[in-house]
């Protein structure tokens, strides 16, 4: 038997939201004669918005899934005025029926300084068009088309999430080398949930009709050649190398995430220097962290069948506690920064912005280390031209090209 669905009319939600300068918006509930249920609402003032809807029943919402696919003006940012968001409820929710009076539409603006929490960057919008589009979602399990288990959002897209780092004081370096100190980063940023893939790479360059015969596996790259040289002359906004190009094509201000930026991020907003998704992960061996399993890889668990160590497609283990993956091992991660010395505990940085020259930072390990450098407070300091780590693998075969990249950008909706 066919379901129905039986609209109530709406009024204003006025519920508070997380965010102090997040707006919901009043919205009209209707259906066109093609089974849409069509929702409209009127985005006042001077300013854009990001747009993002829910259907509750009873107060309770449907789940992100059952909304993701809706279309219009909605997951974007959209310009003051009228807008309409089209969802087809009988097949994003085919299991439910609402009752009259139980069925309600929250419409939410977001400033552009505050964005929902994932940005993704369609790097190719569809078969003709090479021109990249980008949408918001206030989580990981509104992403549509399967969402991450849709393995082109490790090819064809960018998810980035939004760290909450703003103001929050934590700690960073390491308690056993007395370099641990407080830090306040002052905005928040969005950072790529994967190491940047040799597809994602290859799009961005513009050669996306040879995209499909790369992998999913993070791109090694030499420093120099993602970002040239430059850094910090001219500042964050001297990017060269590829990066550029990364910027041109997608008109966001991409680049590699400073030390600290790197570091509070991998850490998923825990305090302990050695603690990874609530758990010391490195605790007992030198060599053997059955905990890092789960999250990373590292030497003795990235074999291949002929016992050697490989490098692995991005994703495939459990996230940290901010959505990201392979923060530790598999590729080296570079960053920003010259390398320095890092102070002690009697030092509070606000914004650290590294070293004034010399070898760049590297943070993370890789997947033909020990486990004892696959940690959150481990460094490497590396000339910017390799591109490789210069030593043996665990597994005795020589050394292993591993240094590959994670990008970040600002926290403010662009496009």
């Amino acid at each position: 038997m066919k379901k129905t669905l039986v609209f109530a009319a709406l009024a204003a939600l006025l519920v508070l939201s997380a965010t102090a300068a997040t707006r919901q918006l009043e919205a009209t509930v209707s259906e066109d004669e093609d089974g849409f249920t069509v929702i409209g609402y009127t985005l006042a003032g001077d300013d854009p918005a990001v747009i993002t809807f829910d259907v509750l029943t009873n107060g309770v919402s449907v789940g992100a899934a059952g909304v993701s696919r809706a279309r219009g003006d909605v997951w974007a940012l959209v310009q003051p005025g009228d807008g309409e968001i089209k969802w087809r409820a009988d097949r994003d929710l085919p299991e439910r029926v609402f009752e009259a009076g139980a069925f309600d539409v929250r419409v939410t603006a977001w400033p552009t300084n505050d964005p929902p929490d994932y940005m993704v960057i369609d790097l190719v919008t569809n078969a003709t068009v090479r021109s990249p589009t980008v949408a918001y979602y206030p989580s990981a399990g509104h992403l549509p088309a399967g969402g991450l288990a849709n393995r082109n959002y490790a090819r064809s897209r960018l998810v980035m999430r939004k760290i909450p780092a703003a103001n929050r004081r934590w700690r960073m370096g390491s308690l056993s080398a007395g370099t641990d100190h407080d830090v306040i980063l002052t905005e928040n940023y969005y950072v790529s949930i994967y190491e940047l893939t040799d597809t994602q790479r290859t799009i961005m360059l513009g050669n996306a009709e040879s995209a499909a015969s790369y992998s999913e596996k993070p791109n090694v790259r030499a420093y120099n050649l993602f970002r040239g040289s430059s850094w910090p002359t001219g500042g964050a906004s001297g990017a060269a190398g590829e990066i550029a190009t990364y910027r041109a094509y997608t008109g966001i201000a991409l680049d590699l995430p400073t030390e600290a930026q790197w570091e509070f991020a991998a850490r998923g907003g825990e305090y302990y220097w050695d603690c990874f998704a609530g758990t010391n992960v490195v605790a007992g061996s030198e060599n053997l962290a059955p905990m890092l399993d789960g999250y990373a890889w590292y030497g003795y668990n990235s074999q291949n069948a002929s016992g050697v160590c490989a490098l692995q497609p991005v994703g495939l283990l459990k996230p940290n506690a901010y959505g990201l993956y392979d923060v530790l091992g598999n590729a080296f991660e570079w960053c920003l920064d010259f390398t320095r010395s890092l102070p002690g505990p009697a030092v509070t940085e606000t914004d650290p912005a590294g070293g004034s020259s010399g070898n760049r930072v590297m943070r993370g390990g890789c997947y033909n280390q020990a486990a004892s450098k696959c940690t959150l407070n481990g460094r490497a300091n590396v000339a910017p031209n390799n591109s490789n780590d210069g030593v043996s693998g665990v597994d005795g075969q020589g050394p292993k090209p591993t240094f590959g990249a994670r990008l970040v950008c600002p926290a403010v909706a662009v496009k």
